[in-house]
């Protein structure tokens, strides 16, 4: 996806130049290979709160160099090309998710809706658990930087974009359960609360309950050897944990029970007793451990919107022409006659780590 503006601006001048440049940024997480970058203050200072917070900021006044030890030194020349000249390139999945997270931290939140304009068009089966697993994780790992007045922020302007964006991720999921079980994705998927999020849902597409089986079964053994665990029946069964109880056995032909969960030795042998007698007898209760899963529930999956099964995310061919905004700043009206403005977003909305959690509940 590009983005590209409709007419000069200020910002060609200025990009890459070091004239009049009175702000240096040296960015990149190794001290040794940080990358420089020339910069305006006056100019940056009305692209987003947080760079007027450096400008603003005393402790720089006498300090020309301002480092930044937290973003890709890549990506910060993307968040530097596009508060120039407007212009911006998405060509991947990964690196969008790092652009998304630093357009956040600078509070460009324009830009910020642009990289999940291109991930919720992108969302596909080779993509769509990372991007979930990332929003599920964002605003709890970042660390608090100094010129953002809390880590836990985003703009109001953001939450329904990035609410319909976990949605699409939920529908591509029920979708395409199958296909998204058997990847290797799914067996490096870690994070045992989402894994628990997905397999129960009652939309999933999903060809036979015994398949969820064997894909925890699958899980069971890569977390194990993550965790240098023998590959015994009761390991497996502590990383599953409460996991063991999402797949409905209660749906499964007797013959599918019988030779899958009851052969194998991950549930205990009352588990197994109790709910072959129930395959046998519906009648007959389940036992109170069990009584919170939905193991007597069949699935029933309904379109929700269009998604694509295609697994490539490596050819993008949109484009975004944006709008040209002007700007007055004091320090560059001598030689100027148009110049930019931004929009700043001045409301946050902290916390959004619950209310993603909250999502992934409703979604259920």
């Amino acid at each position: 996806m590009s983005v590209v503006p409709s007419a000069p601006s200020i910002g060609h001048e200025l990009f890459n130049n070091e004239n009049e440049s009175d702000i240096v940024f040296l960015v990149g997480p190794d001290k040794n290979k940080l990358w420089r970058f020339p910069a305006h203050s006056a100019f940056l200072k009305d692209v987003s709160p947080y760079f007027a917070a450096i400008t603003n900021d005393p402790n720089n006044n006498n300090n020309k160099e301002i480092k930044i030890d937290w973003c890709d030194p890549e990506i910060f020349e993307i968040i530097l090309k596009y508060a120039y000249l407007e212009e911006l390139t998405l060509n991947s999945i990964e690196k969008t998710l790092k652009l998304f997270e630093a357009s956040n931290r600078f509070q460009m939140f324009s830009l910020s809706k642009h990289c999940l304009t291109f991930l919720f068009n992108q969302c596909n089966n080779g993509n769509v658990l990372k991007q979930l697993a990332f929003f599920k994780h964002y605003f709890q790992i970042l660390p608090l930087e100094k010129y953002s007045p809390s880590h836990q922020m985003i703009s109001k302007e953001l939450l329904n974009p990035i609410m319909q964006l976990i949605r699409r991720c939920f529908d591509v999921i029920d979708l395409n359960c199958n296909k998204i079980l058997d990847s290797e994705e799914f067996l490096l998927f870690s994070n045992q609360e989402l894994v628990a999020a997905i397999l129960s849902r009652d939309t999933l597409n999903i060809d036979s309950e015994l398949d969820v089986y064997n894909a925890l079964c699958r899980w069971a053994n890569h977390q194990c050897k993550q965790q240098r665990l023998e590959l015994i029946d009761e390991n497996k069964r502590q990383v599953l944990g409460d996991l063991i109880y999402l797949p409905r056995y209660l749906i499964m032909k007797q013959n599918e029970f019988i030779d899958g969960p009851y052969k194998d030795g991950i549930l205990k042998n009352d588990e197994k007793e109790i709910l072959l007698k129930i395959l046998n007898d519906e009648n007959i209760e389940l036992p109170d451990a069990m009584k919170s899963y939905k193991m007597r529930i069949s699935r029933h999956y309904e379109t929700n919107i269009d998604c694509d099964n295609n697994d490539n995310d490596d050819q993008y061919d949109t484009t975004i022409i944006t709008q040209p905004r002007l700007t007055k700043s004091s320090s560059y009206e001598k030689g100027f006659s148009e110049k930019k403005k931004r929009s700043v977003q001045k409301k946050f909305v902290k916390g959004f780590f619950n209310v993603m959690v909250l999502i992934i509940k409703v979604l259920d």
